[in-house]
């Protein structure tokens, strides 16, 4: 008889490889292909048994389209993907993916080794990650920090560098002035009951001015990039919530498919942003803390 994996067990062992292999395996027999092909990347990168990788292919083959995947989140993803292609310059590199929901990051990224943490789907937190410092090239985390509590956010931050080899990538929506900013929230609950909209109004959005003072403060660089535009991501988040509510399944394929492959390239708006991409990094050495640390050595 089949042991059930539920969510106390990971988080009574979040670390444990076997364990995710086995959960993976529960979430394929119920109908969650994108979390299975997620978690047997996590126990992989937690080092399961060889002899995964063939699963691992055989079912991103089976794995729906992406380019039919609402456009918000499709928008999301290839930004992320870009970014950590060109940080990695095609190197190899291990990728923990903070808050990543079911871990659709990882049909994104099928080169990299890749593993996700999100309390509520696999039991790991943010807050406390398990794993050793500096065990993983980048940490991602996207859309999440609007959902940490004000006061946790710089533990969030410093629990995401300690993970860290070569740093923090993070996208994220941030308070833009003159954007209705409350208005629009409340909007969004009170015709699509939004759970993420609650927290985001619970929470409150972070400002970039927040994420800058940290990085200074920790000695590290950080770049942001404005990401999308607000008006299409909030146009485009009531159109699929009526378009299921409606049946309308192939429908909003077609949509999707035509943004995602056609007007993907068209979406930034550096005034009125969806959303920034802010990069975390060590900050580069000056000519004279170089020529100090030469003299050191």
């Amino acid at each position: 008889m089949n042991v059930v994996i539920n969510l106390e067990d990971l988080r009574a062992a979040p670390t444990d490889a076997d364990l995710h292999r086995r959960y993976a395996l529960q979430c394929l027999d119920g109908g969650q292909p994108a979390l299975g092909y997620a978690e047997l990347r996590t126990a992989m990168a937690l080092g399961a048994e060889p002899g995964e990788e063939k699963v691992v292919e055989a079912l991103r083959k089976r794995l729906p389209d992406l380019e039919a995947m609402p456009h918000n989140s499709y928008f999301r993803f290839h930004v992320l993907r870009t970014k950590l292609r060109e940080l990695s310059r095609g190197e190899p590199c291990r990728v923990l993916d903070v808050g990543g929901g079911h871990g659709e990051l990882a049909q994104f990224l099928p080169e990299a080794v890749y593993c996700l943490a999100e309390p509520d789907v696999n039991g790991i937190s943010g807050l406390d990650l398990p794993f050793e410092d500096r065990s993983f090239d980048w940490v991602v985390a996207c859309h999440v920090l609007e959902h940490v509590p004000l006061a946790d956010r710089d533990l969030f931050l410093d629990q995401l560098w300690s993970k860290s080899r070569r740093g923090i990538v993070l996208l994220n929506p941030f308070e833009v002035e003159g954007t209705h900013v409350e208005d629009r929230l409340r909007l969004s609950i009170a015709i699509t009951d939004s759970r993420h909209s609650k927290e985001h109004l619970a929470c409150s959005l972070p400002r970039v001015e927040h994420v800058t003072r940290w990085a200074a403060s920790r000695g590290l660089s950080c770049a942001a990039e404005p990401k999308g535009t607000l008006t299409v991501a909030h146009a485009m988040l009531f159109m699929e919530f009526f378009g299921r509510n409606q049946g309308c399944h192939a429908e909003l394929e077609q949509i999707n498919r035509f943004y995602n492959t056609k007007y993907l390239e068209l979406m930034d708006s550096p005034t009125w942003p969806g959303a920034y991409l802010v990069t975390f990094q060590p900050a580069p050495m000056s000519n004279e803390t170089q020529h100090t640390v030469h003299e050191r050595r």
